[in-house]
């Protein structure tokens, strides 16, 4: 009686330590499950402190991109634009398919730029990034790794908190991040965003519709396909008396209605495997 009441203290304390401490916090889920809406309605319930955070995901990389790509079709149109010609040269030449397999050209007409060149990039921008800019993905790659490279000085520089806003389906991408966080000292937890697949298709072809920013069927198939694997990884990362996964946290949607966007998330499991280790140790003193 005596020992587990002496277990029961100890894991308290340390639950409380680790949850005051640096943290890092990897949100996992398919593209459009809600991560960025969990970190600002739901995180701070299960992990105290959660406030003054950065996030790191390759999303800001892919607008900035997108933006710079923008700039310098706008730059060169300014110099070589005389003509309706010149403008269907345009559009063919900087066409281009998207992740689900369409061929997309921007709606540039000569009528529009005469009418609108002296009015700037941010207004040219504006007008075709839901049309053309907000699915040319075929720079992520490069935001990838711009993204990765900043990594490091966001480890350095985030606080207490720090979040890695991922899909999470590259479970060995991820668990040599968490190596360098663990490093560092933060304390590593794994939220798992759980999603029907088909609710995600959903919720994706409704961001396409009201803001042009889909990423596409067959990219949320394909990592439809490893998310169990991943997870799983990260449990057995946990589970090792070494491994750099301390806490796993997994929920799962519930809709309510027939809204793609309206529901709840339920908290399927939390395992706390960085307390299960230090209880270990002090039984084997």
């Amino acid at each position: 009686m005596r020992e587990q009441i002496r277990e029961l203290i100890y894991e308290v304390l340390m639950e409380f330590k680790e949850d005051i401490g640096k943290q890092c916090v990897v949100l996992m889920g398919l593209p459009a499950a809600g991560k960025s809406t969990f970190i600002n309605n739901e995180a701070a319930k299960y992990i105290p402190g959660f406030s003054g955070y950065k996030v790191t995901n390759s999303d800001a990389q892919v607008l900035a991109a997108q933006y710079q790509t923008a700039t310098n079709h706008f730059s060169w149109m300014k110099k070589n634009i005389k003509s309706q010609t010149d403008v269907l040269k345009f559009v063919e030449s900087s066409q281009y398919v998207d992740n689900n397999g369409k061929t997309v050209k921007i709606p540039l007409t000569f009528e529009w730029w005469q009418a609108n060149e002296g009015k700037g990039i941010k207004n040219y921008y504006n007008t075709f990034y839901k049309s053309f800019y907000a699915t040319y993905f075929d720079i992520r790659d490069l935001a990838q790794a711009k993204e990765k490279q900043l990594f490091q000085t966001k480890m350095v520089t985030a606080g207490n908190i720090l979040i890695i806003d991922t899909v999470g389906a590259k479970s060995a991408k991820i668990l040599d991040r968490l190596v360098k966080t663990k490093e560092l000292n933060y304390s590593n937890t794994i939220i798992y965003l759980e999603i029907n697949v088909d609710l995600a298709l959903q919720r994706d072809a409704w961001r396409q519709v009201n803001s042009g920013r889909g990423v596409g069927i067959p990219i949320i198939v394909n990592y439809a396909k490893s998310m169990d694997n991943a997870y799983n990884d990260y449990k057995a990362e946990g589970q090792k008396d070494n491994g750099v996964v301390d806490r796993l946290l997994h929920f799962v949607w519930k809709p309510a209605g027939s809204s793609p966007v309206k529901g709840t998330w339920s908290l399927k499991d939390d395992k706390r495997f960085s307390l299960k280790r230090r209880l270990k140790l002090m039984k084997e003193k």
